[in-house]
C-alpha cells in the first residue's frame, strides 16, 4: 500500500455508501425494519458495513454508511448529521434491550465526558439515551463487542496516558459493571480494532503503533490469551481503523485507510500472516471535484475511483 497523494482527507472510517433511486433505499430500509442483522449489518443482508464520519472543514459533523457485500461496494445512506465534533463515534454494536441484533451507535464527548448511544432501527435513528459519563478525558471509547455472550454489545476503553483498559459490561444501556483488562504501559500502542480474530466468537483487541507495529490480543473475555505479531507496515499515513469479518469466514479482517491519500484497503489473515491484500472497490455516489491538476491524480483511475466520496469537499 503507498501513498498516492499529498491531500489530507477528513472522512474517517468508523465501524471499523446515495445514487440509488429512492425507491431502492426505501426498500433497504423496509428491510432493516424487519429482518434481524449480522454484526455491523445496517440493512439486515447479513454482510457488515462500514459507518463514516466527517471531520473536515467542508460539511463537518456529517455521517453515513456504505452498505457493502464483502467488500463490493453497494450504496451509500446518509445517516443524521452531528456538527459538533467533539463528539466521536467510538464504535457500533447492538444496546437495545432486549437485543435485536441491529447495529447502534455509540459516542463519547471528548470535552465533556459525556456519553450516550444512537438506537438504531437500520439506517434511521430512533432515540438517543445518555450513558454514565466518564469525565476522566485520557479514557477513549475503542469499541464495543459483546465481551461475556449474552447477545448485548459491551464498551471496551484504553487510557491514553495511563496504558489501563477496561470494558464496561452493559445490559442493554444499562452499565452493569466495569471490569479491567490487562494494561499496556506503553501508551503509543493504540487499540484500533475490536473484533474475532479467530472464530471462537469472541472478541479480539487489534493493536498499531505510530512507528508501524500491528499485533493482536486474543482474548477469551476479558482474559488475555495470546498475543499475535502482525506484519509492520511502516508509512504511518496508513492506519487501521477496523476489524470487520467482510468474507463470511468468522474471522475479521483488518480495514485500513490512508489519512493523506484516502485509499482504503483490506488485509486478509490466516493467524498472523497476511494472506492478501485487497483495495476497496470504487465508490462513486457522489460527483467529484476536478483533482487531477490541484491533487496530481492524472492517469491514476484507481485511486479516482476509490476515493470519489471525499472529492466532493
Amino acid at each position: 500500500m503507498r501513498q498516492r497523494s499529498k491531500h489530507k482527507y477528513k472522512w474517517w472510517l468508523k465501524s471499523c455508501w446515495a445514487g440509488l433511486a429512492s425507491l431502492v433505499l426505501g426498500t433497504m430500509l423496509v428491510s432493516a425494519q424487519s429482518t434481524t442483522c449480522a454484526l455491523s449489518d445496517f440493512n439486515c443482508d447479513a454482510q457488515p458495513d462500514l459507518v463514516w464520519r466527517n471531520i473536515g472543514a467542508s460539511s463537518p459533523g456529517r455521517n453515513g454508511v456504505w452498505l457493502m457485500q464483502g467488500i463490493t461496494f453497494q450504496l451509500y445512506v446518509e445517516l443524521p448529521a452531528e456538527t459538533d465534533l467533539n463528539w466521536e463515534l467510538g464504535g457500533n454494536g447492538d444496546l437495545s434491550k432486549p437485543p435485536d441484533r441491529k447495529p447502534d451507535l455509540v459516542w463519547r464527548n471528548k470535552v465533556t465526558g459525556a456519553n450516550r448511544v444512537w438506537l438504531m432501527n437500520g439506517t434511521t435513528r430512533q432515540s438517543i439515551v445518555n450513558l454514565p459519563a466518564e469525565p476522566d478525558l485520557n479514557w477513549q471509547i475503542v469499541g464495543a463487542e459483546d465481551t461475556n455472550g449474552d447477545r448485548q454489545a459491551d464498551i471496551f476503553w484504553r487510557n491514553k496516558v495511563t496504558g489501563a483498559n477496561r470494558v464496561w459490561i452493559m445490559s442493554g444501556t444499562t452499565r452493569k459493571s466495569s471490569v479491567n483488562l490487562p494494561t499496556e504501559s506503553d501508551v503509543s500502542w493504540r487499540i484500533v480494532g475490536v473484533g474475532d480474530s479467530n472464530g471462537d466468537r469472541r472478541p479480539d483487541l487489534y493493536w498499531q503503533k505510530a512507528t508501524g507495529e500491528v499485533r493482536i490480543w486474543q482474548m477469551k473475555g476479558t482474559q488475555l490469551l495470546a498475543t499475535l505479531t502482525l506484519p509492520s507496515l511502516n508509512d504511518p499515513n496508513w492506519q487501521i481503523q477496523c476489524a470487520r469479518d467482510l468474507s463470511s469466514d468468522g474471522k475479521a479482517e483488518v480495514l485500513w485507510r490512508n489519512t493523506l491519500s484516502g485509499e482504503n484497503a483490506v488485509w486478509y489473515l490466516e493467524g498472523n500472516q497476511v494472506t492478501s491484500t485487497v483495495h476497496l472497490p470504487a465508490a462513486t455516489p457522489l460527483l467529484p471535484v476536478d483533482r487531477t491538476v490541484t491533487a496530481g491524480l492524472a492517469g491514476d483511475p484507481v485511486t479516482q475511483g476509490n476515493n470519489m466520496l471525499w472529492f466532493y469537499d
